[in-house]
């Protein structure tokens, strides 16, 4: 593991005795230069040697506290409707990712507009509002991190195209969400015309 103290996060550079990101995570888009894989394989191994239960389908919908605070488990709605309780033995961890797909939170947080999703568009911040509702405070929400991109041209689809670092990722993507669109023209000959226009400006 490697760390950045800028950026406060980790990086998993290997996972002995696993380099097949493709035979594990077929689904995966990263390939060989990407580390998500390497993040998943290392969780699945500890939750296997743990022997904890993994439920998917559950949406978290409210945390079961006490007057006083304390953080005592959560109500969870499953894809039946059936509101779950579940009580915590030693915590409650809140994994609540970001807010970009909350148009109303967006607005009241940040400053600069628009900003749009790249991956997803299920960051709501619905356990950011959990913790709220039971008197949290909120601190550094004015605060992202992302790229410069484009507006997907295609309002059905709420996504952002980002640059990355292989400069055809971005048209091969588009091509894979909405592959019919009129006036599609091949990778190589769309990146020449765009290049050859910038070169123009």
């Amino acid at each position: 593991m490697s760390g950045h103290d800028t950026f406060y996060d980790a990086n998993i550079v290997e996972v002995p005795g696993f380099d097949d990101a493709q035979a594990l995570y077929p689904h995966f888009r990263g390939g060989r230069s990407g580390n998500g894989w390497r993040v998943l394989k290392l969780l699945e191994d500890n939750i296997a040697r743990r022997d904890i239960e993994v439920r998917c389908a559950f949406m978290a919908e409210r945390l079961i506290a006490t007057g006083d605070r304390e953080v005592l488990g959560v109500c969870f709605r499953d894809q039946n409707g059936r509101v779950i309780a579940v009580k915590a033995r030693r915590g409650v961890i809140l994994a609540c990712g970001g807010f970009e797909s909350n148009a109303e939170m967006k607005a009241q947080y940040w400053e600069k507009a628009p900003v749009l999703p790249v991956a997803t568009t299920a960051n709501t911040g619905d356990g950011i509002r959990m913790a709220q509702d039971i008197g949290a405070a909120l601190w550094h929400m004015w605060h992202y991190h992302g790229a410069y991109g484009f507006r997907y041209p295609n309002a059905k689809i709420p996504l952002s195209l980002r640059v990355k670092r292989d400069h055809l990722h971005c048209w091969r993507r588009a091509d894979r969400l909405h592959p019919a669109r009129s006036g599609r023209v091949p990778i190589s000959r769309r990146h020449s015309a765009l290049r050859a226009k910038l070169a123009t400006k």
